[in-house]
Protein backbone atom coordinates (compact mmCIF):
# COMPACT_ATOMS: atom_id res chain seq x y z
CA UNK A 1 0.00 0.00 0.00
CA UNK A 2 1.86 3.08 -1.20
CA UNK A 3 1.75 5.65 1.55
CA UNK A 4 2.78 9.41 1.86
CA UNK A 5 3.86 11.82 4.93
CA UNK A 6 1.95 14.70 5.67
CA UNK A 7 3.01 17.03 8.75
CA UNK A 8 1.00 17.62 11.52
CA UNK A 9 2.85 19.47 14.13
CA UNK A 10 6.16 21.17 13.62
CA UNK A 11 7.49 22.70 16.51
CA UNK A 12 11.09 25.61 16.56
CA UNK A 13 11.67 24.25 12.57
CA UNK A 14 13.57 27.47 11.45
CA UNK A 15 14.75 28.26 7.80
CA UNK A 16 18.38 27.93 9.09
CA UNK A 17 18.07 24.38 10.14
CA UNK A 18 17.29 22.51 7.43
CA UNK A 19 20.98 21.56 6.64
CA UNK A 20 19.96 18.80 9.63
CA UNK A 21 19.04 16.61 6.61
CA UNK A 22 22.28 16.05 4.91
CA UNK A 23 24.64 13.37 5.45
CA UNK A 24 24.66 10.40 7.10
CA UNK A 25 21.42 10.24 10.12
CA UNK A 26 21.36 7.30 12.48
CA UNK A 27 18.06 6.56 13.75
CA UNK A 28 16.44 4.74 16.19
CA UNK A 29 13.24 4.02 17.60
CA UNK A 30 11.53 3.92 20.96
CA UNK A 31 8.43 2.44 21.16
CA UNK A 32 5.72 4.50 23.24
CA UNK A 33 3.76 2.53 26.12
CA UNK A 34 0.23 2.25 26.02
CA UNK A 35 -1.79 4.24 23.74
CA UNK A 36 1.64 6.90 23.10
CA UNK A 37 2.69 7.06 19.73
CA UNK A 38 6.41 6.01 19.00
CA UNK A 39 9.20 8.59 19.18
CA UNK A 40 12.21 8.23 16.15
CA UNK A 41 15.27 9.76 17.49
CA UNK A 42 17.43 11.47 14.68
CA UNK A 43 21.23 12.02 15.17
CA UNK A 44 23.56 13.53 12.59
CA UNK A 45 27.22 14.26 13.50
CA UNK A 46 29.64 15.56 11.14
CA UNK A 47 32.79 16.47 12.76
CA UNK A 48 35.30 16.16 10.09
CA UNK A 49 37.54 18.99 10.98
CA UNK A 50 39.87 18.83 8.14
CA UNK A 51 37.52 17.94 5.83
CA UNK A 52 36.90 20.11 2.43
CA UNK A 53 32.86 20.46 2.14
CA UNK A 54 31.44 21.14 -1.37
CA UNK A 55 30.06 24.88 -1.21
CA UNK A 56 28.64 26.67 -4.35
CA UNK A 57 29.52 30.59 -2.70
CA UNK A 58 30.00 32.98 -5.51
CA UNK A 59 31.70 36.53 -4.11
CA UNK A 60 29.52 39.16 -5.78
CA UNK A 61 31.12 42.54 -5.92
CA UNK A 62 28.15 44.90 -5.44
CA UNK A 63 27.57 42.98 -2.54
CA UNK A 64 31.65 43.08 -1.05
CA UNK A 65 30.70 47.39 -1.73
CA UNK A 66 28.05 47.50 -0.02
CA UNK A 67 29.49 45.97 3.39
CA UNK A 68 32.25 47.28 2.86
CA UNK A 69 31.98 50.06 6.07
CA UNK A 70 31.09 46.88 8.31
CA UNK A 71 34.05 45.09 8.25
CA UNK A 72 35.69 44.24 11.05
CA UNK A 73 39.96 45.11 11.13
CA UNK A 74 40.37 43.67 14.21
CA UNK A 75 38.63 40.34 14.66
CA UNK A 76 38.99 38.06 18.37
CA UNK A 77 37.79 34.49 17.07
CA UNK A 78 36.16 32.20 18.95
CA UNK A 79 39.79 30.10 18.99
CA UNK A 80 41.11 33.25 20.33
CA UNK A 81 41.36 33.16 23.91
CA UNK A 82 44.53 34.43 24.59
CA UNK A 83 43.15 37.63 23.13
CA UNK A 84 43.85 40.53 25.61
CA UNK A 85 40.48 41.73 24.88
CA UNK A 86 38.60 38.21 25.47
CA UNK A 87 40.40 37.88 28.68
CA UNK A 88 39.26 41.15 30.01
CA UNK A 89 35.29 40.40 28.73
CA UNK A 90 35.80 37.12 30.50
CA UNK A 91 36.70 38.73 33.58
CA UNK A 92 34.14 41.52 33.09
CA UNK A 93 31.28 38.96 32.75
CA UNK A 94 32.58 37.38 36.06
CA UNK A 95 32.54 40.64 38.18
CA UNK A 96 29.09 41.82 36.50
CA UNK A 97 27.28 38.82 37.19
CA UNK A 98 26.83 40.05 40.86
CA UNK A 99 25.50 43.30 39.63
CA UNK A 100 23.03 42.11 37.23
CA UNK A 101 21.85 39.46 39.94
CA UNK A 102 21.54 42.67 42.27
CA UNK A 103 19.41 44.25 39.42
CA UNK A 104 17.19 41.55 38.63
CA UNK A 105 16.44 40.96 42.84
CA UNK A 106 15.14 44.51 42.91
CA UNK A 107 12.81 44.20 39.66
CA UNK A 108 11.34 41.39 40.89
CA UNK A 109 10.32 43.44 44.35
CA UNK A 110 9.28 46.41 41.96
CA UNK A 111 7.29 44.64 38.87
CA UNK A 112 4.65 42.12 38.90
CA UNK A 113 5.46 40.91 35.37
CA UNK A 114 8.87 39.86 36.73
CA UNK A 115 7.43 38.22 39.18
CA UNK A 116 5.41 36.19 37.35
CA UNK A 117 7.64 35.14 34.66
CA UNK A 118 10.40 34.10 37.44
CA UNK A 119 7.40 32.18 39.22
CA UNK A 120 7.07 30.01 35.91
CA UNK A 121 10.59 28.65 36.96
CA UNK A 122 9.70 28.64 40.65
CA UNK A 123 11.74 31.75 41.52
CA UNK A 124 9.95 33.61 44.25
CA UNK A 125 12.42 35.47 46.18
CA UNK A 126 16.14 36.32 46.10
CA UNK A 127 16.99 33.11 48.02
CA UNK A 128 15.97 30.95 44.90
CA UNK A 129 17.97 33.24 42.23
CA UNK A 130 20.64 32.93 44.41
CA UNK A 131 20.38 28.85 44.64
CA UNK A 132 20.67 28.85 40.55
CA UNK A 133 23.70 28.11 38.66
CA UNK A 134 24.49 31.22 36.19
CA UNK A 135 26.81 30.52 33.64
CA UNK A 136 27.95 33.43 30.77
CA UNK A 137 27.60 32.61 27.56
CA UNK A 138 30.16 34.26 25.25
CA UNK A 139 28.83 35.47 21.77
CA UNK A 140 30.03 35.89 18.95
CA UNK A 141 28.89 37.84 15.37
CA UNK A 142 28.90 36.59 11.95
CA UNK A 143 30.95 39.41 10.61
CA UNK A 144 30.36 41.17 7.00
CA UNK A 145 34.16 40.23 6.16
CA UNK A 146 32.38 36.39 5.36
CA UNK A 147 32.16 37.94 1.98
CA UNK A 148 35.62 37.35 1.10
CA UNK A 149 35.17 33.18 1.93
CA UNK A 150 36.96 31.00 -0.37
CA UNK A 151 35.90 27.15 -0.17
CA UNK A 152 38.02 25.11 2.61
CA UNK A 153 38.20 27.67 4.54
CA UNK A 154 37.78 27.96 8.20
CA UNK A 155 34.53 29.61 9.20
CA UNK A 156 35.91 30.70 12.40
CA UNK A 157 37.95 33.29 11.16
CA UNK A 158 35.03 35.36 10.07
CA UNK A 159 33.27 35.57 13.66
CA UNK A 160 34.41 38.10 16.03
CA UNK A 161 33.68 38.14 19.77
CA UNK A 162 30.55 40.50 20.61
CA UNK A 163 31.21 43.38 23.27
CA UNK A 164 27.63 44.03 23.91
CA UNK A 165 25.68 43.45 26.86
CA UNK A 166 25.92 39.99 28.83
CA UNK A 167 23.69 36.74 28.60
CA UNK A 168 23.92 34.55 31.43
CA UNK A 169 22.58 30.54 30.94
CA UNK A 170 20.35 29.89 34.21
CA UNK A 171 20.39 26.41 35.53
CA UNK A 172 19.00 24.53 37.93
CA UNK A 173 20.02 20.69 38.50
CA UNK A 174 22.01 21.16 35.52
CA UNK A 175 18.72 21.90 33.43
CA UNK A 176 18.32 25.15 31.33
CA UNK A 177 15.61 27.44 32.91
CA UNK A 178 15.78 30.59 30.93
CA UNK A 179 18.70 33.44 30.69
CA UNK A 180 19.84 36.49 32.40
CA UNK A 181 20.55 39.56 30.30
CA UNK A 182 22.40 42.81 31.13
CA UNK A 183 22.47 45.68 29.29
CA UNK A 184 25.22 47.75 30.38
CA UNK A 185 24.10 51.00 28.24
CA UNK A 186 20.49 50.48 28.60
CA UNK A 187 18.28 52.63 31.46
CA UNK A 188 16.60 48.93 32.05
CA UNK A 189 19.87 47.27 32.45
CA UNK A 190 18.53 43.60 33.06
CA UNK A 191 16.02 41.01 31.29
CA UNK A 192 14.73 37.33 32.33
CA UNK A 193 13.87 35.14 29.24
CA UNK A 194 12.45 31.91 29.81
CA UNK A 195 14.28 28.94 28.09
CA UNK A 196 12.58 27.27 25.37
CA UNK A 197 11.89 23.61 25.12
CA UNK A 198 14.66 23.09 22.00
CA UNK A 199 16.94 25.56 23.92
CA UNK A 200 16.56 23.11 27.35
CA UNK A 201 17.69 20.04 24.55
CA UNK A 202 20.27 21.47 23.03
CA UNK A 203 22.13 22.86 26.38
CA UNK A 204 21.39 19.35 27.77
CA UNK A 205 23.03 18.24 24.89
CA UNK A 206 26.23 20.48 25.32
CA UNK A 207 27.06 19.63 29.12
CA UNK A 208 26.02 16.05 28.32
CA UNK A 209 29.27 16.54 25.78
CA UNK A 210 31.30 18.38 28.33
CA UNK A 211 31.37 21.26 26.04
CA UNK A 212 31.34 24.91 27.16
CA UNK A 213 28.46 26.74 25.44
CA UNK A 214 28.68 29.40 23.48
CA UNK A 215 26.63 31.56 21.09
CA UNK A 216 27.14 32.09 17.25
CA UNK A 217 24.90 34.98 15.75
CA UNK A 218 22.60 33.67 12.97
CA UNK A 219 22.66 36.51 10.87
CA UNK A 220 25.27 38.36 9.35
CA UNK A 221 26.12 41.31 12.01
CA UNK A 222 26.90 45.45 11.45
CA UNK A 223 26.39 46.39 14.53
CA UNK A 224 29.17 44.63 16.35
CA UNK A 225 29.10 46.70 19.26
CA UNK A 226 25.29 45.54 20.27
CA UNK A 227 26.37 41.48 19.94
CA UNK A 228 26.14 39.80 23.37
CA UNK A 229 22.79 39.96 24.73
CA UNK A 230 19.46 39.30 22.96
CA UNK A 231 18.12 36.84 20.83
CA UNK A 232 19.29 35.35 17.20
CA UNK A 233 22.43 33.37 18.08
CA UNK A 234 22.83 29.21 17.69
CA UNK A 235 24.23 27.58 20.40
CA UNK A 236 27.75 25.42 20.29
CA UNK A 237 30.86 24.92 20.97
CA UNK A 238 35.24 25.32 19.60
CA UNK A 239 36.63 22.39 18.84
CA UNK A 240 40.33 21.45 17.22
CA UNK A 241 39.55 25.04 16.02
CA UNK A 242 36.44 25.17 14.54
CA UNK A 243 32.89 25.82 15.38
CA UNK A 244 30.64 23.18 16.00
CA UNK A 245 27.10 23.95 15.88
CA UNK A 246 24.37 21.93 18.15
CA UNK A 247 20.86 22.44 17.42
CA UNK A 248 17.23 20.34 17.63
CA UNK A 249 14.52 20.07 15.79
CA UNK A 250 10.77 18.05 17.03
CA UNK A 251 7.88 17.56 15.38
CA UNK A 252 4.63 15.23 15.05
CA UNK A 253 4.43 13.23 11.63
CA UNK A 254 1.68 11.18 10.80
CA UNK A 255 1.27 8.56 7.77
CA UNK A 256 -1.70 8.56 5.58
CA UNK A 257 -2.68 6.52 2.60
CA UNK A 258 -4.25 7.27 -0.22
CA UNK A 259 -7.21 5.13 0.31
CA UNK A 260 -9.82 5.55 4.07
CA UNK A 261 -7.98 1.96 4.70
CA UNK A 262 -5.60 2.94 5.90
CA UNK A 263 -5.02 4.49 9.38
CA UNK A 264 -3.24 7.19 10.45
CA UNK A 265 0.11 6.39 12.21
CA UNK A 266 1.88 9.54 13.92
CA UNK A 267 5.08 9.76 14.71
CA UNK A 268 7.01 11.87 17.52
CA UNK A 269 10.40 13.09 15.92
CA UNK A 270 13.31 14.25 17.61
CA UNK A 271 16.30 15.51 15.36
CA UNK A 272 19.69 16.16 17.17
CA UNK A 273 22.42 17.90 14.77
CA UNK A 274 26.00 18.42 15.95
CA UNK A 275 28.37 19.71 12.80
CA UNK A 276 31.07 21.82 12.15
CA UNK A 277 30.37 25.16 10.77
CA UNK A 278 31.98 24.28 7.27
CA UNK A 279 29.03 21.48 7.15
CA UNK A 280 26.76 23.85 8.32
CA UNK A 281 27.04 26.61 5.33
CA UNK A 282 28.01 23.24 2.65
CA UNK A 283 25.89 22.76 0.13
CA UNK A 284 25.20 23.02 -4.13
CA UNK A 285 22.14 24.28 -3.81
CA UNK A 286 21.51 27.32 -6.95
CA UNK A 287 22.03 29.87 -3.91
CA UNK A 288 25.02 29.18 -1.22
CA UNK A 289 23.84 29.88 2.32
CA UNK A 290 26.52 32.21 2.65
CA UNK A 291 25.06 33.75 -0.35
CA UNK A 292 21.21 33.75 1.09
CA UNK A 293 22.94 35.13 4.37
CA UNK A 294 24.63 38.23 2.72
CA UNK A 295 21.14 38.70 0.38
CA UNK A 296 19.26 39.05 3.94
CA UNK A 297 21.81 41.68 5.01
CA UNK A 298 21.49 43.62 1.88
CA UNK A 299 18.16 43.64 1.49
CA UNK A 300 18.19 45.04 5.25
CA UNK A 301 20.36 47.82 5.23
CA UNK A 302 18.28 49.09 2.12
CA UNK A 303 15.60 49.02 4.64
CA UNK A 304 17.31 50.63 7.91
CA UNK A 305 20.12 52.54 6.51
CA UNK A 306 23.14 52.97 8.97
CA UNK A 307 24.88 56.04 10.02
CA UNK A 308 28.78 55.98 9.88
Amino acid sequence: MKKIISLVTLFFLMPFLVHAQKGYVQTATIKGRSNAIDTIVKKKTELSFGKVFPNNYKREESVVQILRPYRVSEMINPTNRSHPLYRARMKNADETLNTAKSDIAKRMKASKTIRERLSQVNIFNETDLNAVKFIYLPMYALTANIADFKNGENIAKYYTLGLGGFKYLMLRDNKLIGYLDYYVESDQKTAFFLARPREVEIVDQLLKLGKTPVGFGRTISTEIKYVGAGNGYMLGYVEQGHIVFVYYQESIVQQSGFDSNVSPDPRFYKFYTTETAESFFSGSDNRSTINSWLDATVDNLKKYPKRH
